[in-house]
């Protein structure tokens, strides 16, 4: 395969790469799988790592919405 435009198709490629870890698109159907019901009550959130902050805020965004 020829790609005339390296720079365009790479960076596309990035792009794709970023949306695909992007917690707040993943999660969401990830979480309607684990979480049925609504939850009542309080819900702790303990996360360690370089993505638990979009993790924890991707899950924050979800529960408001659903919950």
């Amino acid at each position: 395969m020829l790609i005339n435009h390296q720079q365009s198709f790479l960076l596309g490629a990035f792009r794709a790469a970023l949306d695909a870890a992007n917690p707040s698109v993943i999660l969401q159907d990830g979480l309607s799988k684990v979480f049925k019901e609504p939850l009542v009550g309080r819900v702790l959130v303990l996360g360690a790592g370089k993505a638990a902050a979009s993790m924890a805020k991707a899950l924050e965004l979800y529960a408001a919405s659903h919950w």
